[in-house]
């Protein structure tokens, strides 16, 4: 580290005392209260984003005034936030053994987090169970799966990028949990 990012750094580490209250905001707006079990770990998560954060806006935006910078932060904050919920989401998120726990209802289901549960991860790749469940899909199902696995975009996003109403994709993408289980089921 040379003696221009050791500035940097010391200048994003005083901001960040001066603004401390950004981040519990940002929190707040996430819903994430104090009683949750890694609310610690979030609030040292959201410091280190504040931080790096910092450092590549003054690098990339140089001439920008304070305030555009501490906004910023704040998006790269609610995005860091956001990617942690998603993750214990995907982590609580249990393989689904039949058709009747896919309704209209179910909140969420997410094709990796399936995969990867599955006892057959370690002995198939997961690229072969993907190319497996491709060749099974129509072109939407397929569009859905490329929106939701890989660009990772919310039911809302998908819909309006195909035209669907929210209630649609929400059956495609049950058709599409039916056809992954069907394709890990048979590994």
């Amino acid at each position: 580290m040379n003696e221009q990012d050791k500035k940097l750094y010391k200048a994003a580490f005083t901001l960040l005392q001066e603004n401390e209250s950004l981040i519990y905001g940002a929190l707040r707006h996430c819903r994430v209260r104090p009683s949750w079990q890694d609310y610690p770990d979030l609030v040292n998560e959201s410091r280190l984003t504040f931080v790096d954060t910092y450092c590549q806006f003054v690098k990339k935006f140089p001439e920008k005034e304070e305030t555009d910078c501490l906004n910023y932060i704040y998006t790269a904050i609610l995005w860091m936030i956001r990617k942690v919920q998603r993750k214990n989401r995907m982590q609580s998120c249990h393989l689904i053994q039949n058709e009747s726990a896919l309704d209209e209802e179910s909140d969420y289901f997410d094709l990796r987090a399936a995969i990867q549960a599955a006892d057959v991860f370690e002995e198939v790749q997961v690229d072969e169970i993907f190319r497996n469940l491709f060749s099974r899909c129509s072109s939407v199902e397929k569009q859905f799966i490329v929106m939701r696995c890989l660009e990772d975009q919310s039911v809302t996003v998908i819909a309006e990028r195909l035209g669907y109403s929210k209630r649609r994709v929400h059956r495609l993408r049950n058709r599409v949990a039916l056809k992954a289980l069907k394709v890990v089921g048979s590994k």
